[in-house]
């Protein structure tokens, strides 16, 4: 038979344990929540290397065009005499534009957008944003014809012709050269 010292000796076992069990189940939350602060400091160093890797390749991609077309100053038979980079304006309104690349002439501009990988929004973004707002950006060229191009290291063949549909030169590096692809090129 059960007595009643042997009942509570048996509660206070039983709270004693709750207790152990408890501290144990606190250790290991710390011990986890440690874990988890761990992955956490490892996950935003890993994004800080592939946001770097990521932004080295592309300046990569900004220098080979822009060492070429220093160089030559001339797509299709357009000529310019002067070449810009990386080029930020700010207008009213909130309005601004960053431009990889520009040349420039007596009467013609031509807007580069360059992309280690030239993607459908990049064709978008130079036609919408780049090539729409660069005569309020740029008030002293609002005369001149206004022309676009991307230049990148790989682009799809679809994109290619997407980007001539549009009237945009498209700049692509094959081995050593830079290979011009253009059909139906406009000013805008």
């Amino acid at each position: 038979m059960v007595t009643k010292e042997d009942l509570s000796q048996a509660i206070l076992e039983v709270k004693d344990l709750q207790k152990e069990l408890q501290r144990d189940l606190s250790k290991r939350f710390k011990e986890t929540d440690e874990k988890f602060k761990e992955t956490d400091r490892f996950i935003r160093n890993l994004s800080i290397n592939i946001d770097g890797i990521s932004r080295t390749q592309g300046e990569i991609t900004e220098d080979y065009f822009y060492n070429i077309l220093k160089k030559d100053k001339s797509i299709a038979g357009l000529k310019f005499d002067n070449i810009e980079r990386n080029l930020y304006q700010y207008a009213r309104h909130n309005l601004k534009g960053e431009y990889d690349i520009i040349l420039f002439n007596g009467d013609s501009v031509l807007i580069v957008e360059i992309k280690n990988k030239i993607r459908n929004k990049d064709i978008e973004n130079l036609k919408n944003k780049q090539i729409a707002n660069f005569r309020e950006l740029f008030p002293n060229y609002k005369d001149f014809k206004i022309y676009g191009a991307v230049a990148g290291f790989t682009i799809k063949d679809e994109l290619v012709k997407k980007a001539n549909n549009e009237g945009f030169f498209v700049l692509q590096k094959k081995g050593d050269m830079m290979v011009e692809k253009h059909k139906n090129i406009k000013s805008y």
